[in-house]
């Protein structure tokens, strides 16, 4: 059971418990970071490198949304993912990039902001 801001025993937290939806057969690396006041869903298949962010509420411009990571995506490690966001099934995103709009289901994208 996941504890509010308390580590997994793989080194990865959730704020926020009640709003986080995780799939089946789901690689999480440690150190990964979930914030869920507005929800996250990671969906199965799905691998997250370590050192990830998700923010579902970004405080700097007071913008909210669900995050949605659809069946088979691949997250880079150190990539930092903000609210609203959907990365499509099958979808690649580059170690440390900044996922700040939609990513096209069986796209690959990386950057500052994701290209």
């Amino acid at each position: 059971m996941l504890e509010h801001g308390v580590p997994t025993k793989w080194w990865w937290t959730v704020w926020y418990p009640e709003n986080f939806k995780l799939g089946k057969n789901t690689d999480i690396g440690a150190l990964t970071q979930f914030f869920c006041q507005y929800g996250i869903e990671i969906q199965d298949n799905v691998s997250i490198g370590g050192g990830c962010i998700f923010y579902s509420a970004n405080t700097q411009d007071n913008t909210h949304g669900k995050i949605i990571v659809e069946k088979g995506a691949k997250i880079g490690a150190q990539s930092l993912v903000f609210p609203g966001v959907t990365i499509g099934a099958g979808a690649v995103v580059g170690a440390k990039s900044f996922v700040k709009k939609d990513v096209l289901p069986h796209t690959t994208v990386m950057g500052i902001p994701t290209k």
